[in-house]
């Protein structure tokens, strides 16, 4: 078939396959019971350990709960009950800390979009505890950023680490600044871009305008409408190398969702980004048997999108955190995300890299007034850099 990708599930390790027939149960009934695996030499600690990786215990907990799997051994579903309990305090935590920042920043006229968390595990699961969330990604206008700093301050936030800001580097190259709460120790990642090293991505306003008020909490918060939150989860899901399932199991929620077909591929059209749409759907399909509708063929049956698929399932396969990267997946990660990119994409990609950075500050300290030699000095810096190291 046009959407079979190289790269078969039944090639990974016993026990990821049992954790992605579970997580298939919404979609065929008979994952389980179809799979070629010997439930009694599965080592349920690594399938454990599986499930906190890819932080999918809540929703492998109440499957099991919900379908009464009795394939799993008892202490199995005991550990993710555990889990679960714990993932709900947390959850009705980050919700109440939501709404509290999203209200601070509006008495102040700061608008703000919430990307992910509490409100995603709404939508796309009916109940915040059905997903985890280690952060809050919150977005908001460029212009905002030093007024929005101020007030996470007040709320008793501190930056998680500084950074030299040579020539405006941190608003252009980078796309958020992480804060953490100095008593309760919640993370907070202030965004002003969608992606890093995105130029060409829907205006703040425009998000603004699609934007959508939460059904979760009683003070309205807002959340990215669904086409634009189809095409921020799949390209942050293919920039991280879909190394969690909750991500891809994201998408196959969000296409339970009355997204707009038409408008999702003029949209991601616009944006250079349909192969990666694509990539979402073929490895959602591939892993957890999520139908594909036919009006998404526009973004399946594609070359590209067939390719990069291929790449990132070597990420789950090798259960590949990129936070750091392994050594020895440095130079394939460095590869598959240029692989990302559409033509455009490429050259803008390697023009924005002559845009001084901190590492170039940090080999060739210049006072400030003389910062602007650092573009006719960046490729000496660089050569000087790989020589050193």
């Amino acid at each position: 078939m046009e959407t079979e990708l190289q790269m078969k599930p039944g090639s990974f390790s016993a026990e990821l396959q049992v954790l992605l027939a579970m997580l298939a149960l919404e979609n065929n009934s008979d994952a389980l019971t179809d799979l070629a695996v010997d439930l009694e030499k599965i080592d349920w600690d690594v399938f454990l350990d599986l499930a906190r990786h890819h932080r999918v215990y809540p929703i492998l907990h109440a499957t099991a709960k919900k379908r009464r799997l009795e394939q799993i051994p008892p202490e199995v579903l005991r550990e993710l009950e555990a889990g679960h309990v714990r993932n709900v305090f947390q959850m009705l935590r980050m919700a109440g800390e939501m709404e509290r920042i999203c209200r601070a920043l509006d008495e102040a006229q700061i608008r703000s979009i919430i990307l992910k968390g509490p409100v995603l595990a709404e939508l796309l699961y009916g109940d915040v505890a059905l997903r985890t969330c280690k952060d809050l990604d919150m977005l908001i206008s460029m212009d905002d950023i030093e007024r929005a700093e101020a007030i996470l301050a007040e709320l008793g936030y501190e930056m998680d680490e500084g950074q030299e800001r040579i020539l405006n580097y941190r608003k252009w190259k980078e796309h958020h600044v992480s804060y953490t709460h100095r008593s309760t120790q919640v993370q907070i990642e202030l965004h002003w871009k969608l992606h890093s090293n995105k130029i060409n991505e829907p205006s703040f306003d425009l998000l603004c305008e699609r934007s959508v008020a939460s059904p979760l909490t009683a003070y309205p918060v807002r959340m990215l409408g669904k086409e634009d939150l189809f095409m921020y989860l799949s390209t942050h899901g293919a920039r991280h190398g879909w190394f969690r399932l909750r991500w891809l199991l994201d998408m196959d929620r969000l296409l339970k969702t009355d997204v707009e077909w038409s408008k999702l591929t003029e949209l991601m059209g616009s944006y250079h980004v349909k192969q990666i749409g694509g990539q979402a759907l073929l490895m959602a399909n591939a892993l957890f048997q999520t139908p594909l509708p036919p009006q998404s063929r526009d973004l399946t049956l594609n070359k590209h999108a067939r390719k990069i698929a291929d790449q990132a399932m070597l990420f789950i396969e090798k259960k590949a955190s990129l936070s750091p990267i392994p050594k020895e997946l440095v130079r394939y990660y460095k590869n598959y995300l240029f692989s990302l990119r559409s033509t455009a994409q490429r050259v803008s990609f390697l023009l924005s890299q002559m845009y001084p950075n901190t590492l170039d500050a940090q080999t060739l300290p210049l006072p400030k007034g003389f910062h602007f030699l650092y573009f006719p000095m960046k490729p000496f810096l660089w050569v000087f850099r790989q020589l050193k190291n």
